[in-house]
């Protein structure tokens, strides 16, 4: 199959005739010249999304065997943000089977990368080993919160640290009195611009056609056609809504009935050290992922109301090849959209959140700048740091970047077909965690996908995986529709 690479191609011509021949056409600006894409025999999966989420699942389809399309308009603001994403156990249920594997998805994907010169075009690493500290008020809720991860499988290389051994441990971290840290030693800190260049170049490896400047403008779900901005019709077998924050647009778009979901702006900060930061000179290695942990931790704080509420922070050490800063953030706080984002169409989210989880009640018809403050979470983020990281320069910021979280009412995951279109695959609702869920949940909506869309000389009972794990992926994808159905929001009368 003819495929190209993502940065060389300014612009893609997609034209279908019925049944089921597709005509691709390639035009390059600069050399003006076409190329005419060999014709494929089957319809397409066309995947709406190209982040880390869309990128996987083009990559887990493509490489069974399955013809893949994958669009993106590249809004400047967006979810797959930021140069780090933290992969750390202590999930239960479906979501402890789901990081377990996902994992597994991540080490193979590493060595697929470094086995392959051709595809990691020398990339540096995708992932890198980590530990994460959970600063917890006391010993008490420490040893609860460490039984807790040896029950559930997390394994049982973790440590607590008091006061005087965190401060020792790790020199640019203190405490406060009484306050304990649970470490785990077996998380991975991943390194998020090339994973998503990992995932995509796997898809494009694979035969998948990825465009990354494209926008979807209307889809006729009786066609099973979709119409983009530069007035190309693509034909597809199976839809899937990777759009995260616009899934809803692209629902109404669809004439189908849009999901209750929510979308908030959050933030990141990158913070460096000070330059008179009273640790040893020359120990700039301190701040790196090699000798300190991630750190998590809950902090206090009053809102506008005068009511006292929890709000969960993180900071991510430097790693290699990025920022060369922390990166700081309060989780799931940002202010909220009332755009074409609404959870309903005229609905506020303030009418279906959980205030015990989101207490931030701020409403705003636009989509923040990509480096615009805002000053609410700042003030979160600069009380944790200030107690528990003081040598950052918290005062002025390197860097600030703004990311989108996209969040069921239920504030679970939405994967599976829509009820009123078995041909259209929603995945959203992942609040800022999906990074981590990305090889896995690819893995899953193959599962869904690929058992009626491969072309006729696949052999579906075998060639669809290259593992050992195909039943154990057939459980998990069953467990997963079960929980995260978009089916659920919708009820007969």
């Amino acid at each position: 199959m003819f495929t190209f690479a993502r940065k060389n191609i300014n612009k893609i011509i997609l034209s279908a005739s019925v049944p089921t021949i597709i005509g691709i056409f390639l035009y390059n600006d600069k050399k003006n010249i076409f190329a005419h894409q060999e014709i494929i025999n089957e319809k397409p999966i066309v995947i709406v999304g190209g982040g880390i989420m869309g990128s996987s699942i083009a990559a887990s389809i493509a490489s069974k065997g399955g013809q893949v399309i994958l669009i993106d308009e590249s809004h400047n603001v967006r979810s797959s943000w930021g140069d780090t994403r933290g992969l750390q156990n202590g999930y239960t249920g479906i979501y402890g089977k789901l990081v377990k594997r996902s994992k597994r998805l991540w080490e193979k994907l590493q060595l697929e990368d470094d086995n392959n010169s051709n595809l990691n075009h020398g990339r540096g690493r995708l992932f890198f080993q980590s530990s994460n500290m959970l600063i917890l008020p006391s010993k008490e809720e420490a040893i609860k919160v460490k039984n807790e991860h040896i029950a559930n499988g997390h394994g049982t290389n973790i440590n607590l640290f008091n006061k005087e051994q965190a401060e020792t441990a790790f020199s640019a971290v203190k405490f406060e009195k009484n306050e304990v840290g649970f470490v785990d030693y077996n998380c991975l800190a991943i390194n998020a611009p090339e994973c998503l260049n990992a995932m995509q170049d796997k898809a494009e490896t694979h035969g998948a056609i990825i465009n990354l400047s494209e926008r979807v403008e209307k889809i006729n779900t009786s066609k099973c056609e979709l119409l983009t901005n530069n007035n190309n019709r693509i034909l597809y077998s199976k839809l899937i809504l990777a759009s995260g924050p616009w899934t809803n647009r692209t629902l109404k778009s669809c004439n189908l009935s849009q999901l209750p979901i929510f979308v908030s702006a959050e933030q990141l900060l990158y913070l460096e050290p000070k330059k008179n930061n009273n640790i040893k000179k020359n120990s700039n290695n301190c701040y790196s992922i090699s000798k300190m942990p991630v750190i998590d931790g809950e902090i206090t704080n009053v809102t506008a109301d005068g009511m006292a509420k929890k709000s969960f922070v993180y900071c991510f050490p430097m790693v290699p090849g990025g920022k060369k800063a922390f990166k700081c953030a309060v989780h799931c706080m940002g202010e909220f959209y009332t755009s074409d984002f609404h959870v309903v169409p005229g609905s506020s989210p303030l009418n279906f959140i959980d205030p015990t989880v989101y207490h931030r009640k701020t409403l705003n018809t636009r989509q923040p700048n990509v480096d615009e403050i805002d000053n609410y979470q700042k003030a979160i983020v600069t009380s944790f740091v200030k107690t528990h990281l003081p040598t950052l320069n918290f005062e002025t910021p390197k860097m600030i970047c703004r990311c989108l979280y996209t969040s069921a009412i239920d504030l679970d995951f939405i994967i599976g077909p829509h009820p009123e279109d078995k041909n259209v695959i929603i995945c959203t609702g992942f609040r800022g965690e999906g990074f981590k869920f990305a090889p896995v949940i690819g893995d899953c909506v193959s599962e869904i996908v690929l058992s009626s869309s491969l072309p006729k000389n696949i052999d579906n009972n075998s060639s669809r995986y290259d593992d050992d794990d195909a039943e154990e992926l057939k459980v998990l994808t069953e467990e997963l529709l079960k929980k995260f159905s978009p089916a659920r929001f919708f009820y007969k009368e």
